[in-house]
């Protein structure tokens, strides 16, 4: 199934404020899942939208939740966001950081929080629309994943994004979690039926498994993420650990609890070291430089981070977003539950 952009954003909005979501909470979470979608993250996209509104129904997520301000400074802060709305507080915690970076070039918020922020690129480019590099950096909410040599959850999915300016050039974007597969992903694979590759799911014995199974994700036996093949997986290991200490010592837990999310929202004026117009040419100049390398056989075109995801929004502004049909079974049956007509947002 293929929606619009527009259509699918007008219906979730109404969807959500009919849930309990104000206006304004509507519009950011629509615009967080809508964009998501149309850069062809679709594990994290339109098809959650049913579960956060699953969410504001049960009070799990609360509308206008009070956000904690712990401790404030001139370029830091921490926040306790409780059950606030995630996509919310998250967007309201970069803002905060982009201000203070725009006063003393740079600027971060600790964040805590039991709201699902979703893709972390987002709010990289809250920072990066401002000619600022913007980093997030988050321990998961749940021990989803096993440390190295180890088959029991003992850590976060651990995700991390960065965006950086560019000039004339698309800018960069990275958002990865830091283990094998996100949970998310995990799931949509499973839907279209995609192979389970070694080196992302362990069974109860330690070994590889290739056949999907839901208890691997309830139980942690996820793998840290490889870089160049499975016997690498300590790499991922230890960037994941080094998140989880970082962002759960700030935040929640360092793996102890599993209460909410510990973020750190980063904002970096790149004219605190050099102009940045000199800024912006050199990462073309990187870039470019990066793209001129001769290519291997199968491949077309060198792709710089996040920009197969700029180039799909391209294709999907035209197109629409697509949405496997078990999901959007489940967004017709929500639309209809919240007494909505469908057929007054989509167009077939």
């Amino acid at each position: 199934m293929r929606v619009k952009a527009d259509e699918m954003r007008t219906m979730s909005q109404e969807m959500l404020v009919l849930a309990g979501a104000t206006e304004e909470e509507a519009a950011i979470i629509t615009d967080v899942l809508v964009d998501t979608s149309l850069r062809g993250i679709d594990s994290h996209g339109v098809r959650a939208i049913t579960r956060y509104i699953s969410e504001l129904q049960s009070g799990k997520l609360q509308s206008e939740a009070p956000i904690k301000v712990l401790r404030d400074g001139p370029t830091s802060a921490m926040w306790d966001a409780g059950a606030a709305i995630g996509f919310v507080a998250g967007t309201k915690a970069m803002d905060a950081a982009i201000q203070k970076a725009r006063r003393y070039q740079t600027g971060s918020v600790g964040y805590m929080g039991t709201g699902h922020l979703g893709a972390l690129y987002y709010y990289t480019t809250q920072a990066v629309n401002e000619d600022l590099i913007g980093i997030v950096l988050q321990r998961g909410a749940a021990h989803r994943v096993a440390p190295y040599g180890g088959v029991e959850g003992r850590l976060g999915t651990n995700p991390f994004a960065i965006g950086i300016p560019a000039g004339e050039e698309r800018p960069l974007f990275l958002d990865m979690a830091t283990n094998a597969v996100a949970t998310g992903h995990f799931l949509t694979m499973r839907i279209r039926g995609q192979p389970v590759p070694d080196g992302w799911i362990i069974s109860r014995e330690g070994q590889w498994v290739h056949e999907y199974d839901n208890a691997a994700v309830d139980d942690g036996r996820i793998a840290p993420v490889s870089f160049g093949g499975v016997t690498n997986e300590y790499k991922g290991y230890g960037i994941k650990v080094i998140l989880e200490a970082l962002c759960g010592a700030i935040g929640v837990g360092c793996s102890l609890d599993e209460k909410g999310f510990g973020c750190l929202f980063m904002a970096i004026d790149p004219s605190a070291y050099c102009d940045i117009q000199d800024f912006k040419t050199r990462v073309d100049s990187m870039i470019r430089h990066v793209k001129s390398s001769s290519k291997r056989g199968g491949f077309q075109e060198i792709l710089m981070p996040g920009e197969p995801e700029l180039l799909e929004k391209e294709k999907r502004l035209q197109e629409g977003i697509y949405i496997d049909d078990v999901f959007w079974k489940s967004i017709v049956k929500k639309v209809d539950e919240l007494g909505m007509d469908i057929n007054k947002y989509v167009t077939a």
